[in-house]
């Protein structure tokens, strides 16, 4: 996973730091959804809230995550796996109310996205809840 993690920061140029590298694992470990205060907690012996968040606001920005308003209206943080070839964040997510977990769903057709005429949309980071397909199994 370290070697994942080194390859990822080299392409965008970052500074391999702690705080970055285990930050960045614990999102590619998980395809959950983790809040400020969730990494906090997972992470309060080893950095202080500031230092994570300066984290999760310079990953974001360089799209190694996503970062959406949940329904609680609380920030959450996903890796986003198509960080390599995103010109423009333009698809949705699906995440499970029972186990957590977070899928990508495909890109919005381009005639979907021309609707928005010659405004400039930067992101469109949309969620949608309810239960997966494994969890209706259970």
């Amino acid at each position: 996973m370290e070697d994942e993690v080194d390859k990822i920061l080299s392409k965008t140029g970052l500074r391999k730091t702690p705080a970055r590298k285990e930050l960045l694992s614990l999102f590619l470990e998980s395809s959950k959804a983790f809040s400020l205060s969730d990494i906090e907690i997972l992470f309060r012996h080893h950095y202080d809230r500031s230092t994570i968040f300066r984290t999760l606001e310079v990953l974001t920005k360089e799209l190694l995550l996503e970062k959406f308003i949940d329904k609680k209206g609380v920030n959450v943080y996903i890796f986003h796996h198509n960080h390599t070839n995103c010109s423009q964040n333009s698809h949705f997510h699906f995440k499970c109310e029972n186990c957590q977990n977070i899928t990508a769903l495909p890109r919005l057709p381009e005639n979907y996205m021309a609707f928005f005429g010659k405004n400039q949309v930067k992101s469109l980071n949309l969620m949608v809840e309810g239960t997966c397909e494994d969890c209706q199994n259970l």
